[in-house]
């Protein structure tokens, strides 16, 4: 038996945010015996009065959610960039609390594992022995993206033992070099929980809402086609779009930090057939999903700024094909091996006829046949995966 050392895991997102690829790996992990630690850094003085700061311990701390340690750093030692030594002071004092959850593993045992390169300093900090890297995003394309990101971003890549990329296309941005190492480890779903959308009721709110409804479940971001959907909410006015999910957006109150976008967002929703229910917790999702008449992905992939979306293999994706409902997509590269179960379409005109199609005579694939896709990319499938890659590495001298 391979030993399975600690792993401290870093992404920006809180645990307890909207479910994404991060929960649903690293609570698997746990569950097979890896000591797992989650973080988002040491607390940071800009962040005073945020909800996180107010929720950070004094001295540093940690709750435990589905097996993993989840960091709660202290407010007493924020970061506070302005004051470089003071700085590094609290970025070594909450390396050597991340050290405390992980168990005081011996020098250099343990894997960093990170999903935002933002955290890149931790290893030269830290210099643990193995390092894994999930490019969850096509960072560079990322607004706010800059050189010093990018700088992080690429010995990141560099550096790491293990790369592994949510969807093929992705390994196309990373530097030509790396390529090769880059293992594809897809989104996934939790079928279970999605299949049963359809023996629940209706939920209230969506009851509502007359049909034809046509569902967006997700983050709502600058990634969307909001002037494609401007035009089919006018074009077909009985269709009632439904949207779900959290809106970033920056202390202004900007979208994403865009004012175009916010404006374009705006105006969807004056439209009498556009709904915005807000977040809902993730459990609830597979009740919504499975009362719409179709599920979409409308995403800009134009290539432009901003776009990246068109790299993507959607985590949503599985969970719209578990609920057994018709999807409908933009023309995502990755996506195209699945057009037995997804419509995948490109400009107005094709979408308005994909969409008739599945609200009228059930779209593309089968209900079954959609189920039986979304079974053979089931999280706890990936997890395994994962697992397995991380022993190789643990086998091997770095």
């Amino acid at each position: 038996m391979v030993a399975r050392p600690p792993i401290l895991a870093f992404d920006n997102n809180s645990w307890f945010s909207e479910r994404r690829n991060r929960q649903q790996l690293l609570s698997r992990l746990a569950g097979l015996g890896w000591r797992v630690v989650y973080s988002n850094g040491p607390a940071d003085w800009w962040e005073r009065g945020s909800d996180r700061w107010r929720q950070s311990p004094r001295l540093g701390s940690f709750v435990k959610s589905e097996g993993v340690l989840i960091d709660l750093p202290s407010r007493l030692l924020p970061r506070w960039r302005r004051l470089p030594l003071w700085d590094k002071f609290a970025v070594d004092a909450h390396a050597r609390h991340l050290r405390r959850l992980a168990g005081h593993p011996a020098a250099g045992q343990f894997i960093l594992f990170f999903f935002n390169p933002m955290f890149f300093e931790y290893v030269r900090i830290l210099d643990p022995r193995w390092v894994a890297f999930h490019v969850r995003d096509v960072f560079p394309e990322i607004p706010g993206w800059d050189i010093a990101h990018q700088a992080d971003y690429e010995k990141l890549i560099h550096q790491a033992d293990l790369l592994t990329v949510p969807a093929p296309s992705v390994t196309t941005t990373l530097p030509e070099s790396e390529r090769s190492k880059a293992r594809l480890l897809l989104n996934g779903a939790d079928v279970q929980l999605f299949k049963t959308g359809s023996s629940l009721p209706c939920p209230s709110d969506l009851a509502a809402i007359a049909t034809p409804r046509i569902g967006y479940v997700g983050v709502v971001s600058l990634k969307i086609d909001f002037e494609l959907l401007a035009e089919l909410a006018k074009r077909r006015p009985v269709w009632q779009w439904v949207f779900i999910g959290p809106i970033p957006r920056d202390h202004k109150g900007l979208l994403g930090g865009d004012p175009t976008a916010t404006q374009l967002w705006e105006e969807c929703l004056a439209l009498p057939n556009v709904h915005y229910l807000g977040p809902r917790p993730y459990e609830e999702l597979p009740a919504y999903m499975a009362h719409m008449d179709v599920n979409t992905q409308i995403y800009r992939i134009d290539g432009k700024r901003g776009s990246w979306a068109r790299y993507a293999f959607p985590l949503k994706l599985n969970e719209y094909l578990a609920t057994g409902r018709p999807v409908v997509s933009c023309d995502l590269k990755d996506v195209r091996r699945l057009r037995s179960v997804v419509a995948l379409v490109d400009g107005a005109d094709a979408w308005e006829r994909a969409l008739a199609e599945a609200i009228e005579n059930d779209g593309v694939g089968t209900p079954a046949l959609r189920l039986n896709v979304a079974h053979q990319h089931s999280w706890d499938s990936r997890a395994a995966e994962l697992d397995e890659w991380l022993r190789d590495l643990v086998r091997q001298e770095r």
